[in-house]
């Protein structure tokens, strides 16, 4: 059991996580954790529980910690506390305006994808947490009595940010994985506790899963569209199978080793096979992923790039792009969730076509990205332009007649030259990546 002192200490950690948790996320980092104890504390009816969180400790450290970014923040940008308090975190969750929108059943696929691959031993843990309320928790526990309905913690934890976040007005995958560490917790109390025999169709469901997933992944060509071709959902898709093949022979394994009582080993085995396999799976994810990068445009171009010219994106804003180029960037006719910083440097946002061909005209060696679909509107205002690199998502052209360089006019001599014809006003063909 731990000691008074011990207790003291990770609770003193747990008010410094959460202070930076605020700086990172914002109200979250204290709100996840306020309402889960404020429902525990309904649910269970543990009162006491409150006097054993060091609150007036616990509030000085977290304010030691936050609030001094905060306060100099809001010293230098008085715009900041509604920007950040209200904008970012009342009117992204009250409101569609962010334009993060998803349905109600956004997260459970999320939630499916993130517990394999103990997905079939996910509501039997969810269940038996739920059924069990007295079990004795280590964090609170003493030997003064006090205690902690760990499962039921957990359980409250897991439930609340899932369905806080699926009644939120905007969505992103990554909003819920606050919930995974505590899901595998409750898992891994279930694979434990569990009777012999009890997992053999768990790990069936695992190879059942690998084989469906063997033949799915073959037809994941099928996906291709003109941004990302289906060649490269089929090269991606090779690997998948490896993580397939990966779950089918473990789970089968795993199965015949659970019916011999071999628990330790079926579970051990599944775990370092499926670590392997989605390790495999994600490290791979590049080969799509390019397509949704700017890395390879930035190669292509580096002969024009020069310090101090004039970059923009038109119509688009990739947040690979300053990255890349290691600078910012000029906005043309798009501002997203960027007003705030807009109405910080104004001086980085042309806020039509029109204002932007007027600035290129007396421009020094600029450039500018933007989609395929911004090209016709250039063109119709008779924009000067060459194209110097296209791939399936973006073109970026340069400013004809001016001096670029000796490497970029080595470089120029290799384009292709209908990328300076008519036939540059539709997208490359399918595949076409450059």
């Amino acid at each position: 059991d731990a000691s008074r002192a011990q207790i003291r200490w990770w609770m003193w950690a747990c008010w410094a996580f959460m202070a930076l948790a605020m700086l990172s996320k914002g109200l979250i980092g204290i709100l996840l954790p306020g309402a889960a104890l404020a429902l525990y504390t309904l649910i269970y009816r543990d009162w006491k529980l409150w006097t054993r969180l060091y609150i007036v400790s616990g509030l000085l450290i977290f304010l030691a910690i936050a609030a001094p970014w905060f306060i100099w923040v809001q010293a230098r940008n008085p715009e900041f506390f509604d920007y950040f308090f209200i904008y970012q975190q009342f009117t992204r969750f009250l409101t569609s305006e962010l334009k993060r929108p998803g349905p109600w059943w956004y997260f459970f696929p999320i939630l499916i994808l993130g517990v394999l691959p103990w997905l079939g031993s996910l509501v039997p843990a969810l269940w038996k947490s739920a059924s069990q309320p007295t079990l004795r928790g280590a964090a609170f526990g003493g030997a003064q009595g006090r205690t902690l309905h760990a499962q039921g913690m957990l359980l409250i934890w897991v439930v609340f940010i899932f369905v806080f976040f699926s009644i939120s007005k905007s969505k992103l995958p990554s909003y819920i994985l606050p919930i995974f560490p505590a899901i595998a917790l409750l898992i891994g109390d279930y694979l434990d506790r569990t009777r012999r025999g009890a997992l053999r169709w768990q790990f069936a469901l695992l190879a059942l899963l690998g084989l469906a997933a063997i033949l799915g992944f073959t037809q994941l060509h099928r996906l291709g569209n003109a941004i990302t071709p289906g060649a490269l959902y089929q090269q991606f898709g090779w690997w998948l199978e490896g993580t397939a093949m990966l779950a089918l022979g473990s789970g089968l394994l795993a199965w015949r080793w659970e019916m011999q009582g071999r628990r330790t080993a079926a579970v051990l085995l599944v775990s370092v096979a499926m670590t392997l396999g989605f390790s495999l799976g994600i490290q791979q994810f590049q080969i799509l992923g390019r397509t949704a990068s700017t890395k390879d445009v930035v190669q292509a171009i580096r002969p024009w790039i020069h310090p101090g010219q004039p970059f923009y994106a038109v119509g688009t804003y990739d947040q690979t792009l300053p990255f890349y180029l290691d600078r910012t960037v000029t906005l043309v006719e798009y501002q997203g969730e960027l007003h705030f910083g807009i109405a910080q440097q104004p001086g980085l946002w042309v806020p039509t076509y029109a204002d932007f061909a007027k600035r290129w005209e007396a421009d020094q060696l600029p450039l500018a990205l933007l989609p395929p679909s911004s090209l016709p509107a250039l063109q119709a205002l008779h924009l000067p332009m060459t194209v110097i690199d296209r791939t399936t998502r973006f073109i970026v052209i340069a400013k004809p007649g001016q001096d670029y360089g000796a490497a970029a006019q080595a470089a120029a001599t290799r384009l292709p030259a209908a990328w300076n014809t008519g036939a540059s006003l539709t997208p490359p063909p399918l595949g076409a990546v450059q």
